[in-house]
């Protein structure tokens, strides 16, 4: 005899219709939910991530950038070297001087280092990209000092290309594709061009240097044609993490200049390359990646 038990025929009934589309819709609401919670958090950390690269990289280059302001020499008609193609609204700022900085292969009868900074088309392991680069040499007091100049100019006009002049550059910052300085005078403005600088009439530095078109800067009122200097300068950059950075040049790799600096004169002339990029973010010609991510930066250095 089979005694196996069995349950009532009442109570053997399963779940209705009505009861599992309830449940797959609580279902799906709970990992509609989910989802949408662990993307919102990734979207944060992904952009968080972003911030704190490109914080990091313009750190680095102003904290290096002042470093080297810091010891820079202007006694004795000693001065600064600066290029940036006035006509060109889109191009950056290049700037060299000599500091007191130690070079990194000094010789015994090294006196100091020639330092230059300016965005150079450079290569990494995604492409080929303008990032900012700082370059050195060192420098010695001797007969040579004309042409070591002279070739420090060309290196700023140029990057070096199609060789290497005198600096050895290297990469500050991967994602820092603008590089703009402003000039704070004696008078208290703001220009996008340094003062000419006043021929000197002895042998002191620079005279009869030859350097195309970069410009003195006269950190000095007797260094000046009309007694107006320069006792600060303002180094703005443009910032993008790498990520974006690399998706931002293959879809158009014109896209830094839309971001154009103040212009030489007018209106403009007495604010920074920071004010003027900030104004042009909403309207700027750019994929969404890149107004979404890009990061202005600024910092002011007294010279004096």
């Amino acid at each position: 005899m089979n005694h196996a038990l069995t349950m009532p025929r009442k109570f053997q009934r399963g779940f209705t219709l009505i009861e599992l589309l309830a449940s797959m819709i609580l279902f799906s609401m709970i990992i509609g939910m989910t989802a949408w919670a662990v993307i919102g958090a990734t979207d944060t950390t992904a952009g968080a991530e972003k911030q704190m690269d490109t914080t990091s990289q313009a750190r680095a280059f102003l904290d290096r950038f002042g470093s080297d302001l810091n010891n820079i020499m202007d006694e004795g008609g000693l001065t600064a070297l600066y290029y940036s193609n006035a006509s060109d609204a889109a191009g950056n700022s290049a700037i060299g001087f000599v500091c007191r900085s130690r070079p990194r292969v000094a010789s015994a009868d090294s006196r100091g280092v020639v330092v230059g900074y300016r965005i150079n088309d450079t290569s990494d392991l995604s492409g080929n990209y303008p990032m900012i680069s700082r370059g050195d040499a060192e420098l010695r007091y001797v007969s040579n000092m004309k042409s070591i100049m002279e070739n420090a100019a060309q290196d700023l006009l140029d990057g070096g290309v199609p060789l290497r002049r005198i600096f050895n550059w290297q990469v500050l910052g991967t994602g820092i594709v603008r590089f703009h300085i402003s000039f704070l005078l004696n008078t208290g403005q703001i220009v996008q061009t340094p003062p000419n600088y006043k021929t000197p009439t002895d042998d002191v530095f620079p005279k009869g240097v030859n350097t195309s078109s970069c410009k003195f800067i006269p950190f000095r009122a007797e260094d000046s044609v009309n007694g107006s200097y320069v006792v600060g300068l303002v180094a703005s950059v443009a910032v993008l993490d790498t990520r974006t950075r690399d998706q931002a040049f293959k879809s158009d790799a014109t896209f830094p200049g839309k971001f154009e600096r103040p212009p030489v004169s007018g209106v403009g002339n007495d604010t920074t390359a920071l004010s003027v990029w900030n104004g042009k973010l909403p309207t700027a010609n750019v994929s969404k990646p890149v107004r979404a991510n890009i990061r202005f930066y600024e910092r002011m250095y007294t010279v004096r």
